[in-house]
């Protein structure tokens, strides 16, 4: 499997040839200074650059009005020059997310969130882009898919069943029986739950196994980590830092692309 690093620097300057021909922006709405949604929307922004697609920041005060912010959504909706935006997560108490993703156009839903979006979510698109550059044979094998968030773990399950993959779907109301029987069976695992620990060495895995580990967590030291226990004996085991996070920034102008392209 190629590092997950050196695909997506290759994938950006596959995208900057075809954004020279896309007279659009991707905006991004930030509200308030979450520290790890300023560090993400700074790479975003990075990332657009790198793959030669313009791209506008639109940020607000943690303490700002609701209706400021839906209105500037609608605006966005209904500006030609915008070809896509996103709303970064997460917003403060004011503001209703499933307000917000039901406002937002499906042909400029980037994120792939809104129930009627024309893209499939960004992170499970990441990671099945991934997959399939690879070389990675979806049909008659068996997945699985910890966790059921509709951002990751629902929109994954269902992309990898239309691949025709046997999917299991397991969460926090799976037993450990289930676990220890299950995983071994697995010839893809993608982990979504946001705990760390997750997968360990108390599982047996299949030698030719692939896990994508997309959670983001921290250690005693400070230092990120993933939902998996490092070095599990699989084929291949996405990292953390420099996995699943780059697959679904990546995911995002794929999916500028897209929906700006016939």
């Amino acid at each position: 499997m190629e590092i997950i690093k050196e695909y997506c620097a290759k994938k950006k300057l596959e995208y900057k040839n075809i954004a020279k021909d896309i007279d659009k922006k991707l905006a991004i709405i930030k509200v308030g200074n979450n520290q790890a949604s300023e560090r993400y929307v700074r790479n975003k922004l990075k990332d657009c650059a790198e793959a030669g697609i313009k791209s506008e920041l639109i940020a607000y005060p943690n303490d700002i009005e609701a209706n400021i912010v839906y209105n500037k959504i609608n605006e966005l909706n209904n500006n030609d020059s915008v070809g896509g935006f996103i709303v970064q997560l997460p917003l403060p108490k004011q503001l209703n997310e499933d307000k917000i993703k039901a406002m937002i156009k499906p042909e400029k839903d980037i994120d792939g969130f809104s129930p009627d979006t024309k893209v499939l979510a960004a992170t499970p698109n990441g990671i099945y882009t991934y997959l399939k550059d690879q070389g990675f044979e979806f049909a008659n094998k068996i997945a699985i898919v910890i966790g059921r968030s509709k951002i990751v773990g629902l929109p994954m399950a269902k992309k990898l069943l239309a691949e025709n993959m046997t999917v299991i779907q397991m969460h926090s109301h799976t037993t450990e029986t289930q676990k220890q029987e299950l995983i071994p069976l697995a010839d893809l695992i993608v982990v979504a739950t946001g705990h760390r620990h997750t997968l360990t060495d108390k599982y047996k895995y299949k030698p030719t196994a692939i896990i994508m580990d997309v959670g983001i967590n921290f250690n005693e030291e400070g230092k990120l980590c993933g939902d998996c226990d490092k070095n599990l004996p699989v084929a291949f085991q996405s990292p953390v830092p420099s996995g699943c996070g780059l697959l679904t920034r990546l995911s995002l102008m794929d999916n500028f692309i897209k929906l700006n392209t016939k």
